[in-house]
Protein backbone atom coordinates (compact mmCIF):
# COMPACT_ATOMS: atom_id res chain seq x y z
CA UNK A 1 0.00 0.00 0.00
CA UNK A 2 1.12 3.64 -0.49
CA UNK A 3 2.90 5.18 2.51
CA UNK A 4 0.80 6.79 5.23
CA UNK A 5 -0.12 10.42 4.57
CA UNK A 6 2.06 13.01 6.31
CA UNK A 7 1.75 16.81 6.22
CA UNK A 8 3.11 18.41 3.03
CA UNK A 9 4.10 22.02 3.72
CA UNK A 10 5.46 24.54 1.21
CA UNK A 11 6.09 28.27 1.29
CA UNK A 12 3.69 30.12 -1.04
CA UNK A 13 6.59 31.93 -2.76
CA UNK A 14 8.34 28.64 -3.44
CA UNK A 15 5.11 27.20 -4.84
CA UNK A 16 4.61 30.16 -7.18
CA UNK A 17 8.16 29.82 -8.52
CA UNK A 18 7.98 26.04 -9.00
CA UNK A 19 7.66 24.42 -12.44
CA UNK A 20 5.03 21.75 -11.83
CA UNK A 21 4.13 18.93 -14.18
CA UNK A 22 0.72 19.11 -15.82
CA UNK A 23 -1.55 16.08 -15.25
CA UNK A 24 -0.85 13.42 -17.86
CA UNK A 25 -3.38 13.62 -20.71
CA UNK A 26 -4.42 10.09 -21.66
CA UNK A 27 -7.17 11.32 -23.99
CA UNK A 28 -6.36 15.05 -24.27
CA UNK A 29 -9.15 17.26 -23.01
CA UNK A 30 -11.26 14.29 -21.88
CA UNK A 31 -9.44 11.71 -19.72
CA UNK A 32 -6.48 12.77 -17.62
CA UNK A 33 -4.28 11.31 -14.90
CA UNK A 34 -6.24 10.64 -11.71
CA UNK A 35 -9.71 9.27 -11.01
CA UNK A 36 -12.30 9.87 -13.73
CA UNK A 37 -15.94 8.78 -13.42
CA UNK A 38 -17.94 7.92 -16.56
CA UNK A 39 -21.69 7.77 -15.89
CA UNK A 40 -24.63 7.04 -18.14
CA UNK A 41 -27.86 5.13 -18.44
CA UNK A 42 -27.71 1.36 -18.99
CA UNK A 43 -27.30 0.29 -22.63
CA UNK A 44 -26.19 3.73 -23.84
CA UNK A 45 -22.74 2.58 -24.97
CA UNK A 46 -20.53 3.31 -21.96
CA UNK A 47 -18.74 -0.03 -22.16
CA UNK A 48 -18.27 0.26 -25.94
CA UNK A 49 -16.79 3.74 -25.42
CA UNK A 50 -14.45 2.43 -22.72
CA UNK A 51 -13.27 -0.59 -24.74
CA UNK A 52 -12.79 1.52 -27.87
CA UNK A 53 -10.68 3.95 -25.83
CA UNK A 54 -8.70 1.05 -24.36
CA UNK A 55 -7.85 -0.25 -27.85
CA UNK A 56 -6.84 3.27 -28.99
CA UNK A 57 -4.47 3.73 -26.03
CA UNK A 58 -2.95 0.24 -26.32
CA UNK A 59 -2.30 0.76 -30.05
CA UNK A 60 -1.33 4.44 -29.90
CA UNK A 61 -4.12 5.30 -32.32
CA UNK A 62 -6.94 7.83 -32.13
CA UNK A 63 -9.58 8.00 -29.44
CA UNK A 64 -13.08 8.85 -30.60
CA UNK A 65 -11.78 8.43 -34.13
CA UNK A 66 -9.96 11.77 -34.11
CA UNK A 67 -7.91 12.47 -30.98
CA UNK A 68 -4.27 11.22 -31.21
CA UNK A 69 -3.17 9.41 -28.06
CA UNK A 70 0.16 8.19 -26.73
CA UNK A 71 0.58 4.43 -26.66
CA UNK A 72 0.63 2.72 -23.27
CA UNK A 73 -0.58 -0.25 -21.29
CA UNK A 74 -4.27 -0.65 -20.42
CA UNK A 75 -5.93 -2.78 -17.76
CA UNK A 76 -9.67 -3.24 -18.36
CA UNK A 77 -11.68 -4.73 -15.48
CA UNK A 78 -14.83 -5.80 -17.35
CA UNK A 79 -16.62 -7.00 -14.23
CA UNK A 80 -20.08 -7.23 -15.80
CA UNK A 81 -18.97 -9.15 -18.91
CA UNK A 82 -18.10 -12.70 -19.83
CA UNK A 83 -15.03 -13.64 -21.86
CA UNK A 84 -17.29 -14.56 -24.78
CA UNK A 85 -18.92 -11.10 -24.83
CA UNK A 86 -15.54 -9.39 -24.58
CA UNK A 87 -14.24 -11.49 -27.45
CA UNK A 88 -17.19 -10.50 -29.65
CA UNK A 89 -16.77 -6.82 -28.84
CA UNK A 90 -13.03 -6.85 -29.45
CA UNK A 91 -13.51 -8.54 -32.81
CA UNK A 92 -16.14 -5.96 -33.76
CA UNK A 93 -13.88 -3.04 -32.80
CA UNK A 94 -10.67 -4.41 -34.32
CA UNK A 95 -12.22 -5.97 -37.45
CA UNK A 96 -9.15 -6.92 -39.55
CA UNK A 97 -6.59 -5.04 -37.42
CA UNK A 98 -4.33 -7.17 -35.18
CA UNK A 99 -4.98 -6.83 -31.47
CA UNK A 100 -2.43 -4.46 -29.88
CA UNK A 101 -0.05 -5.65 -27.20
CA UNK A 102 -0.45 -4.12 -23.76
CA UNK A 103 -4.23 -4.53 -23.49
CA UNK A 104 -5.11 -6.80 -20.56
CA UNK A 105 -8.65 -7.79 -19.58
CA UNK A 106 -10.13 -9.19 -16.38
CA UNK A 107 -13.69 -10.38 -15.78
CA UNK A 108 -13.33 -10.88 -12.02
CA UNK A 109 -11.46 -8.86 -9.40
CA UNK A 110 -11.54 -8.70 -5.59
CA UNK A 111 -13.48 -5.84 -4.06
CA UNK A 112 -11.83 -2.85 -2.43
CA UNK A 113 -11.29 -3.83 1.20
CA UNK A 114 -11.10 -7.51 0.29
CA UNK A 115 -7.77 -7.51 -1.56
CA UNK A 116 -8.83 -5.44 -4.58
CA UNK A 117 -6.61 -2.43 -3.87
CA UNK A 118 -3.61 -4.66 -3.15
CA UNK A 119 -4.10 -6.51 -6.45
CA UNK A 120 -4.31 -3.21 -8.34
CA UNK A 121 -1.13 -1.93 -6.71
CA UNK A 122 0.70 -5.16 -7.49
CA UNK A 123 -0.40 -4.99 -11.11
CA UNK A 124 0.59 -1.35 -11.55
CA UNK A 125 3.94 -1.79 -9.83
CA UNK A 126 4.68 -4.69 -12.19
CA UNK A 127 3.40 -2.88 -15.32
CA UNK A 128 4.83 0.61 -15.03
CA UNK A 129 3.88 1.52 -18.61
CA UNK A 130 0.15 1.41 -17.73
CA UNK A 131 -1.52 4.65 -18.76
CA UNK A 132 -5.16 3.67 -18.26
CA UNK A 133 -7.16 1.46 -15.91
CA UNK A 134 -10.85 0.99 -16.68
CA UNK A 135 -13.20 -0.34 -14.01
CA UNK A 136 -16.58 -1.44 -15.34
CA UNK A 137 -18.40 -0.94 -12.99
CA UNK A 138 -17.80 0.82 -9.66
CA UNK A 139 -20.56 -1.21 -8.00
CA UNK A 140 -18.67 -4.42 -8.80
CA UNK A 141 -15.41 -3.41 -7.08
CA UNK A 142 -16.40 -1.14 -4.19
CA UNK A 143 -17.31 -2.37 -0.75
CA UNK A 144 -21.02 -2.85 -0.31
CA UNK A 145 -22.94 -0.31 1.75
CA UNK A 146 -23.18 -1.07 5.45
CA UNK A 147 -26.57 -1.27 7.09
CA UNK A 148 -26.03 1.69 9.42
CA UNK A 149 -23.26 3.51 7.59
CA UNK A 150 -23.15 7.07 6.30
CA UNK A 151 -23.79 6.73 2.54
CA UNK A 152 -21.90 9.91 1.62
CA UNK A 153 -18.83 8.89 3.61
CA UNK A 154 -18.92 5.36 2.19
CA UNK A 155 -19.18 6.65 -1.40
CA UNK A 156 -16.38 9.16 -0.80
CA UNK A 157 -14.16 6.48 0.76
CA UNK A 158 -14.78 4.04 -2.09
CA UNK A 159 -13.73 6.49 -4.81
CA UNK A 160 -10.91 7.96 -2.70
CA UNK A 161 -9.37 4.50 -2.28
CA UNK A 162 -9.18 4.09 -6.06
CA UNK A 163 -7.96 7.66 -6.55
CA UNK A 164 -5.03 7.07 -4.17
CA UNK A 165 -3.94 4.12 -6.31
CA UNK A 166 -4.24 6.18 -9.52
CA UNK A 167 -2.17 8.98 -7.99
CA UNK A 168 0.39 6.50 -6.68
CA UNK A 169 0.83 4.99 -10.15
CA UNK A 170 0.56 8.25 -12.12
CA UNK A 171 -2.12 6.63 -14.26
CA UNK A 172 -5.65 7.51 -15.32
CA UNK A 173 -8.54 5.51 -13.87
CA UNK A 174 -11.84 5.52 -15.77
CA UNK A 175 -14.53 4.18 -13.44
CA UNK A 176 -17.91 3.44 -14.99
CA UNK A 177 -21.16 3.87 -13.09
CA UNK A 178 -24.82 4.55 -13.79
CA UNK A 179 -27.08 7.59 -13.56
CA UNK A 180 -30.33 7.92 -11.66
CA UNK A 181 -33.63 7.19 -13.36
CA UNK A 182 -34.87 10.68 -12.47
CA UNK A 183 -33.55 13.56 -14.57
CA UNK A 184 -31.57 16.42 -13.03
CA UNK A 185 -30.72 19.93 -14.20
CA UNK A 186 -27.11 19.51 -13.07
CA UNK A 187 -25.43 16.50 -14.77
CA UNK A 188 -23.47 15.79 -11.59
CA UNK A 189 -26.74 15.32 -9.71
CA UNK A 190 -27.72 12.61 -12.18
CA UNK A 191 -24.84 10.31 -11.18
CA UNK A 192 -26.09 7.41 -9.09
CA UNK A 193 -25.10 7.30 -5.43
CA UNK A 194 -24.33 10.32 -3.29
CA UNK A 195 -22.24 13.40 -4.10
CA UNK A 196 -19.40 11.65 -2.28
CA UNK A 197 -18.51 9.83 -5.51
CA UNK A 198 -18.19 12.90 -7.71
CA UNK A 199 -16.68 14.89 -4.84
CA UNK A 200 -13.79 12.47 -4.49
CA UNK A 201 -13.18 12.10 -8.25
CA UNK A 202 -10.81 14.34 -10.21
CA UNK A 203 -13.25 14.51 -13.14
CA UNK A 204 -16.76 13.35 -13.98
CA UNK A 205 -18.04 12.52 -17.47
CA UNK A 206 -21.73 11.96 -18.17
CA UNK A 207 -22.80 10.23 -21.39
CA UNK A 208 -26.27 11.33 -22.52
CA UNK A 209 -27.94 9.47 -25.36
CA UNK A 210 -31.60 8.93 -26.20
CA UNK A 211 -32.83 5.49 -27.14
CA UNK A 212 -32.57 4.65 -30.87
CA UNK A 213 -30.47 7.80 -31.47
CA UNK A 214 -26.91 7.66 -32.78
CA UNK A 215 -25.92 11.12 -31.58
CA UNK A 216 -24.99 11.68 -27.95
CA UNK A 217 -23.33 14.27 -25.76
CA UNK A 218 -20.49 13.82 -23.32
CA UNK A 219 -20.57 16.32 -20.47
CA UNK A 220 -17.36 16.72 -18.50
CA UNK A 221 -16.17 18.70 -15.52
CA UNK A 222 -13.32 18.35 -13.07
CA UNK A 223 -10.41 19.81 -11.19
CA UNK A 224 -8.01 19.87 -14.14
CA UNK A 225 -10.40 20.06 -17.10
CA UNK A 226 -12.75 22.81 -18.16
CA UNK A 227 -16.46 22.23 -17.85
CA UNK A 228 -17.88 21.61 -21.30
CA UNK A 229 -19.97 19.31 -23.45
CA UNK A 230 -18.90 17.63 -26.68
CA UNK A 231 -20.92 15.79 -29.29
CA UNK A 232 -20.15 12.18 -30.17
CA UNK A 233 -21.81 9.77 -32.60
CA UNK A 234 -22.33 6.01 -32.46
CA UNK A 235 -21.60 4.15 -35.67
CA UNK A 236 -23.20 0.67 -35.55
CA UNK A 237 -21.30 -0.38 -38.69
CA UNK A 238 -17.92 0.06 -36.97
CA UNK A 239 -19.25 -0.34 -33.40
CA UNK A 240 -17.38 2.78 -32.35
CA UNK A 241 -17.91 6.32 -31.11
CA UNK A 242 -16.54 9.29 -33.07
CA UNK A 243 -16.09 12.90 -32.04
CA UNK A 244 -18.50 15.43 -33.56
CA UNK A 245 -17.03 18.47 -31.77
CA UNK A 246 -18.09 21.01 -29.19
CA UNK A 247 -21.86 21.24 -28.79
CA UNK A 248 -21.54 24.43 -26.84
CA UNK A 249 -18.12 26.02 -26.76
CA UNK A 250 -17.00 27.32 -23.38
CA UNK A 251 -16.65 31.04 -22.73
CA UNK A 252 -12.91 30.66 -22.18
CA UNK A 253 -12.39 28.99 -25.56
CA UNK A 254 -14.56 31.59 -27.25
CA UNK A 255 -12.36 34.36 -25.88
CA UNK A 256 -9.17 32.69 -27.10
CA UNK A 257 -10.54 31.82 -30.54
CA UNK A 258 -11.89 35.31 -31.08
CA UNK A 259 -8.66 36.98 -29.95
CA UNK A 260 -6.70 34.90 -32.47
CA UNK A 261 -9.35 35.33 -35.11
CA UNK A 262 -9.08 39.13 -34.87
CA UNK A 263 -5.29 39.16 -34.76
CA UNK A 264 -3.21 39.34 -37.94
CA UNK A 265 -0.32 37.50 -36.30
CA UNK A 266 0.00 34.29 -34.28
CA UNK A 267 0.05 34.93 -30.55
CA UNK A 268 1.66 33.38 -27.49
CA UNK A 269 -0.40 32.30 -24.45
CA UNK A 270 1.00 35.27 -22.50
CA UNK A 271 -0.18 37.67 -25.21
CA UNK A 272 -3.58 36.00 -25.40
CA UNK A 273 -3.91 36.17 -21.61
CA UNK A 274 -3.29 39.92 -21.71
CA UNK A 275 -5.87 40.45 -24.46
CA UNK A 276 -8.62 38.36 -22.85
CA UNK A 277 -7.79 39.41 -19.28
CA UNK A 278 -7.42 35.85 -18.00
CA UNK A 279 -4.67 34.25 -15.85
CA UNK A 280 -1.64 33.28 -17.91
CA UNK A 281 -1.37 29.79 -16.40
CA UNK A 282 -4.99 29.00 -17.30
CA UNK A 283 -4.61 30.30 -20.87
CA UNK A 284 -1.34 28.41 -21.35
CA UNK A 285 -2.99 25.11 -20.38
CA UNK A 286 -6.13 25.77 -22.43
CA UNK A 287 -4.26 26.74 -25.62
CA UNK A 288 -2.24 23.53 -25.33
CA UNK A 289 -5.45 21.49 -25.00
CA UNK A 290 -7.12 23.31 -27.88
CA UNK A 291 -4.12 22.62 -30.12
CA UNK A 292 -4.23 18.93 -29.16
CA UNK A 293 -7.93 18.82 -30.06
CA UNK A 294 -7.48 20.56 -33.41
CA UNK A 295 -9.08 23.90 -32.50
CA UNK A 296 -5.77 25.77 -32.70
CA UNK A 297 -2.57 25.35 -34.71
CA UNK A 298 0.87 25.73 -33.19
CA UNK A 299 3.09 27.75 -35.54
CA UNK A 300 6.24 27.09 -33.51
CA UNK A 301 8.11 29.08 -30.89
CA UNK A 302 5.14 28.93 -28.55
CA UNK A 303 2.76 30.77 -30.90
CA UNK A 304 -0.78 29.77 -31.88
CA UNK A 305 -3.26 30.68 -34.56
CA UNK A 306 -6.72 29.49 -35.62
CA UNK A 307 -7.28 26.50 -37.87
CA UNK A 308 -9.45 25.68 -40.87
CA UNK A 309 -10.52 22.45 -39.15
CA UNK A 310 -14.26 22.00 -40.00
CA UNK A 311 -14.99 21.39 -36.32
CA UNK A 312 -13.61 24.80 -35.41
CA UNK A 313 -16.59 27.01 -34.49
CA UNK A 314 -17.02 30.12 -36.60
CA UNK A 315 -19.85 32.02 -34.89
CA UNK A 316 -18.61 32.48 -31.33
CA UNK A 317 -20.79 35.27 -30.02
CA UNK A 318 -20.19 38.99 -29.97
CA UNK A 319 -17.00 39.17 -27.90
CA UNK A 320 -14.99 39.88 -31.06
CA UNK A 321 -16.47 43.40 -31.15
CA UNK A 322 -14.96 44.22 -27.76
CA UNK A 323 -11.45 44.90 -29.13
CA UNK A 324 -10.88 45.92 -32.76
CA UNK A 325 -8.60 43.63 -34.75
CA UNK A 326 -6.02 46.38 -35.22
CA UNK A 327 -5.71 46.74 -31.46
CA UNK A 328 -5.39 43.00 -30.94
CA UNK A 329 -2.64 42.73 -33.55
CA UNK A 330 -0.98 45.85 -32.27
CA UNK A 331 -1.02 44.60 -28.69
CA UNK A 332 0.47 41.25 -29.73
CA UNK A 333 3.23 43.01 -31.63
CA UNK A 334 3.88 45.43 -28.78
CA UNK A 335 4.13 42.63 -26.22
CA UNK A 336 6.45 40.66 -28.47
CA UNK A 337 8.68 43.69 -29.00
CA UNK A 338 8.76 44.30 -25.25
CA UNK A 339 9.94 40.73 -24.81
CA UNK A 340 12.69 41.25 -27.37
CA UNK A 341 11.07 39.13 -30.07
CA UNK A 342 10.25 40.49 -33.49
CA UNK A 343 6.60 40.34 -34.47
CA UNK A 344 5.69 37.52 -36.84
CA UNK A 345 3.61 38.25 -39.93
CA UNK A 346 0.60 36.30 -41.07
CA UNK A 347 1.12 32.62 -41.92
Amino acid sequence: MPAAITPTIIDARVLLAAELREPKAVVPGIVHEGLNILAGKPKTGKSWLALDTAVAIASGGRALGRIPVIRGGVLYLALEDTQRRLQERLRAILRDVPCPTGLTLATTWPRVGAGGTEELLRWLDAHTDTRLVIIDTLARIRQQHGRNGNLYEEDYAAVSALKRIADHAGAAFLVITHVRKMTADDPLDSVSGTAGQTGAADATLVLKRERAHRDATLFMTGRDIEEREIGIRWDPATTSWTLRGETEISDERSLILNALKRSRVPMSPKEIATVVAKPYSAVKLLTWRMANEGQLVSTGKGLYTTTDNPSNPRDLGNWDTAIPSDEVSGLAGFLRTQNGVAAVGPR
